[in-house]
């Protein structure tokens, strides 16, 4: 099972090595922007494909991360409360204290 897991592994990087192979002349095309706010000069700038693909993978992921960010924080504050209740619970049951004897052997 593991050999077959590496040969498809191989399989799909050769075919995305393939794809962007092919594609290159694409990829280096270069793409004009321009921002107008009317206020100032027009804005323009160029960017290749491919460097634009490379930072809207980096945006989103970076979005990810960000949105990812909340619920793990969220977690670990729930996790440090929940840790801090149960340490509190056992202090108070701690100094109360149930008494304790040892059974009886009977023979």
């Amino acid at each position: 099972m593991r050999w077959f897991k590496l040969g498809i592994a191989v399989i799909i990087i050769a075919l995305v090595a393939l794809f962007i192979y092919q594609n290159m002349p694409t990829f280096d095309q270069d793409v004009t922007f321009s921002y107008n706010l009317h206020i100032s000069d027009k804005v323009e700038w160029t960017h290749s494909v491919l460097s634009i693909i490379f930072m809207s993978a980096g945006f989103g992921f970076l979005i990810g991360l960000l949105v990812m960010l909340k619920p793990w924080l969220n977690t670990r504050r729930t996790l440090s409360q929940e840790r801090k209740a149960a340490k509190q619970a056992s202090a108070a049951c701690g100094s109360a204290g149930p008494e304790t004897t040892k059974p009886a052997i009977e023979s």
